[in-house]
C-alpha cells in the first residue's frame, strides 16, 4: 500500500471517518490500530522486527527510568545517614547502569538494522571472491529490509537517549510508546520525529476542522505533484542513462545528473509531502523535512536544509557525543599545550565530521562508492567550516559585493552543481563506473546533444522532456515564494474560486502528467526501505 496509490486513499479515508465519529479519549488507540495494520499489510512477516523495537525500545526505557529513580532514592537515604554510600560511587553506578541499558538498545535495535541491511552485500561479495559463488562458505539471509528500517531504529534510539538524557519521562503504557514507533504515516520515510514533539500531537484527542483537511490535502496534492510528474518521469532518464552507462558520455550524463538531482528532492521532499498531509487531516502536526535545500549557499547549509529530521540526529545524538568525548578532549587538551590553539578548537569536531559522515555513506549502501559519497561530503563539509570566513575576507579584499542577487545566486549554484556531482558517485553499479562517468562528464565535448535532438535520447521524449523541464521550473517559482511568505496563509487569502481553480488544475496535471504504465512503479519510494 504504497502512498500514491488508490488502496492508500481509501484506507486513509476510512481511518479519518472512524477516527472523528470516536470519543478524542479513544482516537490514540485507534490510529494504533490502523498504524498496525498498514505495517502488516505492507510488510506482513518482516513485522516482527518493528515488534522486537517496540518491545525492546519500552522495556529498557523503563530499566533507565528505573535506574533514575533508585538514584534519586540512594541520594536521599545518603543525605539522611540511611545508606553509607559515596554520593559519586553512588552517581557512576547510576550512569553505568543506564549506559549499558543504552548499549543494550543499540545491539538490539541498530544491530538489526546493520545485519539485515548489510549481510547479505557483504558476504555475497565475500562468498564470490573467495569461494567463487554468492552462495558459499557464509549462508545468506535472504530476508529483505523491512518497511522504514532506518526511520523507526533511529527514531526508538533517540527516545531512549533522551530519557538517558532526562530530557523526558519514559512512556509507561507500552501501548502508547508502540503508537509513537509505528505512527503510519512516518514509517515510510521519515520525519525522524522527537518524543517531546509528537507525543502530545499523538495522544491528545482531536476535534474534526475543516482546515487541517484542506491544509492535508493540498500538502499532499504537492507531495503527488513532486513526487509523480517530477521525480517519477525523471527516474525514467536517471535510470536509462545510468544503468547503461557505457552508451552515453559527456553532457550526456550533465544533463541526467541535474535530472536526479530533482529527482531524489521530488522523491523524498513529495513523500514527506504527503505524509504531513495525511497527519495533518487528523489534526496531527509532523514537523517539516525539507527547508528548500537548493537555495543553500554552502554545503553545510545545504545538510541543514535537506532532510532536517536525520542530520539533527545526527548531530545530536552522534556528532556531539563524539566531538565532546573524553578522548576527543584529551587530544584537544594536548594540542593546546603544544600551541596549536585554532587546531585544537577544530580538530574534534572535523574528525567527528569526517566520521559521521563516512557513517552516512554506509547508511546509503555497503559499496565502495557510498563511502567516497560520505568521504566526499565530509570533506567538503570540513573545507567550508574552516575556510568560510577567509573566503568572505577574501571576496571583501578583492571588492566582491557579497550581498548581492548575482552573488547569492552564484553560491547556489556552486552548491547545487557539488551536490549533483557528489551524487553520481553513488547512483552508478559501482565506484569503477562513478570514475568512467564522472572522467566523461569533465572531458567530453558533445555541447551539440543541446542542437541535435540529442536531449530526447536519453529515455524521453520531447513531450516528457517538456513536462519535465516544465515542472521543475514550477517546483522553483514556488519555493521562491515560499522562501518569502507563506504559501499557505497567502493562498487563504484568496478567494474561493481561486482556491479551487488551483486545486483542480493540479489534481489534473497529477492525472494527466503523473507518471503511469504497465511495468513501471510511479508509487515506490527511494527512501522507503533505508
Amino acid at each position: 500500500m504504497s502512498l500514491t496509490s488508490l488502496n492508500f486513499f481509501v484506507f486513509l479515508f476510512a481511518s479519518l471517518v472512524v477516527y472523528f465519529l470516536l470519543s478524542e479519549k479513544y482516537q490514540w488507540r485507534w490510529l494504533l490500530a490502523v498504524s498496525c495494520f498498514f505495517y502488516v499489510y505492507c510488510s506482513k512477516t518482516l513485522s516482527v522486527f518493528i515488534a522486537v523495537t517496540c518491545i525492546s525500545t519500552y522495556v529498557i526505557s523503563l530499566l533507565i527510568e528505573k535506574s533514575e529513580l533508585r538514584y534519586k532514592d540512594e541520594m536521599k537515604r545518603i543525605k539522611s545517614g540511611e545508606l553509607k554510600l559515596d554520593k559519586k560511587l553512588a552517581k557512576k553506578q547510576n550512569i553505568r547502569r543506564k549506559r549499558l541499558c543504552i548499549w543494550a538498545a543499540a545491539l538490539i535495535n541498530v544491530g538489526m538494522l546493520v545485519v539485515l541491511k548489510f549481510w547479505d552485500l557483504i558476504f555475497t561479495d565475500i562468498n564470490t571472491r573467495f569461494f567463487g559463488a554468492a552462495e558459499g562458505f557464509v549462508p545468506l539471509l535472504h530476508i529483505g529490509l523491512p518497511l522504514g528500517i532506518s526511520f523507526y531504529t533511529f527514531q526508538a534510539v533517540g527516545y531512549l537517549v533522551d530519557i538517558y538524557r532526562k530530557r523526558v519521562a519514559a512512556e509507561r503504557n507500552f501501548f502508547k510508546a508502540a503508537l509513537f514507533i509505528t505512527f503510519f504515516p512516518q514509517i515510510v520515510q521519515g520525519p525522524i520525529s522527537r518524543f517531546d514533539q509528537l507525543s502530545s500531537e499523538l495522544y491528545s484527542g482531536h476535534k474534526f476542522e475543516a482546515r487541517n483537511l484542506s491544509d492535508g490535502f493540498y500538502l499532499m496534492l504537492w507531495g503527488m505533484f513532486k513526487k509523480m510528474v517530477i521525480a517519477d518521469r525523471a527516474g525514467i532518464m536517471v535510470d536509462y542513462v545510468f544503468y547503461d552507462y557505457q552508451n552515453f558520455t559527456g553532457w550526456q550524463f550533465w544533463v541526467a545528473a541535474f535530472a536526479y538531482a530533482f529527482q531524489m528532492y521530488g522523491d523524498f521532499s513529495g513523500g514527506i509531502d504527503i505524509v504531513r498531509g495525511a497527519a495533518k487531516m487528523f489534526g496531527i502536526e509532523m514537523v517539516d523535512n525539507f527547508e528548500r535545500p537548493y537555495f543553500s549557499k554552502d554545503i553545510p547549509e545545504f545538510w541543514r536544509r535537506w532532510h532536517t529530521t536525520l542530520g539533527t540526529w545526527f548531530r545530536d545524538y552522534l556528532f556531539y557525543p563524539m566531538s565532546l568525548s573524553s578522548a576527543a578532549q584529551k587530544i584537544s587538551k594536548s594540542l593546546r599545550k603544544k600551541g596549536h590553539l585554532h587546531l585544537a578548537k577544530m580538530l574534534p569536531a572535523h574528525v567527528s565530521c569526517i566520521v559521521l559522515w563516512l557513517a552516512n555513506g554506509a547508511w546509503h549502501g555497503a559499496g565502495t562508492q557510498y563511502i567516497v559519497f560520505g568521504l566526499y561530503h565530509g570533506i567538503l563539509t570540513v573545507l567550508s567550516e574552516e575556510y568560510h570566513a577567509k573566503l568572505v575576507k577574501l571576496g571583501d579584499k578583492l571588492h566582491i559585493n557579497q550581498s548581492c542577487a548575482s552573488w547569492s545566486f552564484f553560491q547556489m549554484a556552486r552548491t547545487f552543481f557539488l551536490v549533483a556531482v557528489g551524487r553520481v558517485i553513488y547512483i552508478t553499479p559501482n565506484f569503477g563506473a562513478s570514475l568512467t562517468i564522472l572522467k566523461s562528464m569533465f572531458t567530453a565535448k558533445n555541447v551539440g546533444i543541446f542542437f541535435n535532438e540529442g536531449l530526447y535520447k536519453l529515455g524521453l521524449d520531447r513531450p516528457d522532456f517538456y513536462v519535465l523541464v516544465f515542472a521543475c521550473m514550477v517546483l522553483l517559482v514556488v519555493e521562491i515564494f515560499q522562501e518569502r511568505m507563506r504559501i499557505r496563509e497567502w493562498l487563504y487569502g484568496q478567494n474561493l474560486y481561486f482556491r479551487w481553480g488551483l486545486a483542480f488544475g493540479l489534481i489534473f496535471t497529477v492525472l494527466v502528467f503523473g507518471v503511469y504504465g504497465h511495468g513501471y512503479d510511479a508509487a515506490g519510494f527511494i527512501y522507503m526501505q533505508y
